[in-house]
């Protein structure tokens, strides 16, 4: 008699996975060996896709204080039925924490750029001054050798003819390449303010439609994945909302607070150019274990043409201000841990910076605190499963096999 065909026999879909992972293989293949073409194409994409990525970021920074107001200052605001009185709570939640950012970032930027200007101004008016004393300076140290002073001169005056040369020749050359890059850089200036002007509208929709994006995205995660693997994919964004949540708001919070008492520190000590350095050091302070460095280095350099007194207070300044940040600030803002010991925030720094930069050191330590977990929980399970213990504490000093848990258990 013959069978009857039928999709679940095993040898269909053994087929059926031998196929798909073919063409996965061809697919990372063609994606390899077509690299620059395809970075090129994400490149394209995520300019396109840029507003939205924009209001996607914005909305979620903003969801926790939306839901501060929400759930707090409006949970007495009534309607006639539950779902209006909830959409009047949403509404005015949602305008009250837009006003509120914009305000901000208006005041922000009213107040910072005019000063940024002026300190820029003042740094680029003192530069042939910043260069004199440099070459003074250089001189008198190398008047004791004047074979090296001589070599050092040598090399000075080159580099001098070099930029001459470069000036009366290709910059003249390339005047009007010149003339149209800063063309598109004007543009592209204000393309960026138009995309994130477009991302607070698509903000205020992402936030006010929350609950059906959330569900949706949810229910496409159920129809792709098994009920088991999909509710594993559930908890892993889950803490990967946790991680980039609290280290994100944390950090943000710890930069604000350090540039804010920078300038202040400055300003008292009548330090120059406290806005410019207070800026640049909120700045860099998102970048963990080297943004400190990075900040304080060529703003110590300025100083040191400007003052030496001021430069070494400000050092002993930036000293102080980074223990007390790491000691005290940052341990209290940030609450809960990532489970990263130093080594692998390290790590996720230099591989995810390395690969995206700024984008990657802001984001490095939560996403790989996620991948983390993730084969933390995986090997744990794997151990489980096979009768081992999971607590690394139980493997220092010998290795623990199969064969050995059997016996203890036997004894």
């Amino acid at each position: 008699m013959k069978k009857k065909f039928t999709w679940n026999s095993p040898y269909i879909l053994w087929g059926i996975t031998a196929l798909a992972v073919i063409a996965v293989g061809i697919v990372i293949y063609l994606g390899a060996s077509h690299w620059r073409a395809v970075a090129d194409l994400v490149k394209a994409l995520v300019n396109i896709l840029s507003p939205v990525i924009y209001g996607l970021v914005l909305a979620y920074l903003l969801n926790k204080p939306m839901n501060f107001f929400e759930r707090r200052i409006f949970k007495k605001v009534k309607g006639k039925t539950p779902e209006k009185a909830a959409s009047k709570r949403r509404m005015l939640s949602l305008f009250t924490i837009m006003v509120i950012t914009i305000t901000l970032l208006s005041g922000a930027i009213s107040l910072l750029i005019p000063q940024i200007i002026t300190s820029v101004e003042r740094l680029v008016n003192r530069l042939p001054a910043y260069f004199n004393v440099a070459m003074k300076w250089l001189q008198k140290t190398l008047s004791d050798n004047p074979d090296l002073e001589n070599i050092v001169l040598g090399i000075v005056g080159s580099i001098e003819d070099n930029i001459t040369e470069w000036l009366k020749t290709t910059l003249l050359a390339q005047a009007n390449t010149i003339v149209t890059n800063l063309t598109n850089g004007v543009i592209g200036v204000v393309g960026e303010i138009v995309n994130v002007l477009i991302g607070f509208v698509v903000a205020v929709y992402v936030l006010s439609h929350r609950e059906t994006f959330a569900a949706q995205m949810k229910k496409l995660i159920f129809a792709v994945l098994r009920p088991k693997a999909a509710e594993g994919t559930l908890r892993g964004l889950k803490f990967l909302d946790f991680a980039c949540g609290s280290f994100i708001t944390s950090i943000l919070i710890d930069s604000l607070i350090v540039g804010v008492v920078c300038y202040l520190a400055m300003t008292i000590a009548n330090i120059p150019y406290a806005v410019l350095i207070s800026v640049t050091i909120a700045i860099t302070n998102l970048v963990p274990f080297f943004g400190p460095l990075i900040g304080a280095v060529p703003s110590a350099l300025l100083l040191l043409l400007e003052s030496p007194t001021k430069c070494l207070i400000f050092v002993i300044m930036i000293v102080v201000l980074q223990q007390v940040d790491g000691n005290i600030i940052y341990p209290r803002i940030q609450g809960t841990s990532l489970g990263l010991s130093g080594f692998w925030i390290l790590f996720a720094i230099l591989l995810f910076g390395g690969l995206f930069g700024f984008v990657g050191f802001l984001l490095g330590v939560p996403i790989f605190a996620v991948i983390y977990n993730a084969v933390k929980h995986f090997a744990a399970a794997r151990l489980t499963a096979k009768g081992l213990s999971a607590e690394t504490g139980d493997y220092t000093g010998s290795v623990i096999t199969e064969e050995t848990v059997t016996d203890e258990n036997a004894d």
